[in-house]
């Protein structure tokens, strides 16, 4: 199987992943939602959900830090990376022999479906990722359906980080979570801001 990953890169496996390492919570969601949880034998520190995720022997990574060591000592088939991890992470633990496949952060829910379906033939799960997007399709639907009466509209702020409680980190525009809060019936608060993510004060959050 050969696959394009989101860097670009040429990805190849003989046969469906076994021992997979999850390096984003988002990937670790996915493999789970598809039934490859028991697939996963090392992930993120912060790949919590589901619980069952937390049993899972852990390869760091909090503050980007990962322990190459650790990865390697769970001798895994696949390494499944994400947008939030470095090319140059991607390239040294290429460099140490293992495959690699970083997944794009989805800007859309058709992206979002594409990496559902990427991530099933990775581990063998097609007719579970098949289920799985019909099942998202209908609740999009339904969303959209509920939404289109609507006159008025709520402004919504989504916390993304607030270790500085007068700089909190939201989403801004065009981000996967920007498009959510607008399909889901909101405003996004920080549709005006500039980058995808970005602090607002708390003054300009209140006004």
């Amino acid at each position: 199987m050969t696959f394009t990953d989101g860097l670009g890169r040429e990805v190849k496996l003989d046969s469906p992943a076994q021992r997979i390492v999850s390096l984003a919570p988002s990937n670790t969601e996915i493999l789970f939602a598809l039934g490859a949880g028991s697939q996963v034998v090392g992930r993120d520190e912060l790949s919590d959900y589901p619980k069952e995720a937390k049993a899972i022997p852990s390869v760091g990574g909090s503050m980007g830090d990962f322990s190459e060591e650790a990865i390697l000592a769970l001798k895994p088939d696949l390494v499944l990376a994400a947008g939030l991890n470095s090319p140059d992470l991607v390239a040294s633990l290429e460099k140490l022999g293992l495959t690699v496949c970083s997944l794009s952060n989805p800007k859309t829910f058709e992206d979002l479906y594409k990496n559902l379906e990427i991530v099933a033939q990775l581990t063998g799960h097609e007719k579970e990722a098949a289920e799985l997007n019909k099942s998202l399709k209908a609740r999009v639907a339904a969303v959209d359906e509920k939404i289109m009466p609507l006159s008025s509209r709520p402004v919504v702020f989504f916390e993304l980080d607030a270790t500085d409680p007068l700089a909190p980190w939201t989403a801004g525009p065009g981000t996967f979570i920007d498009q959510l809060i607008v399909r889901a019936g909101g405003v996004n608060a920080g549709a005006k801001l500039e980058g995808d993510w970005a602090q607002i004060s708390s003054e300009n959050l209140v006004s």
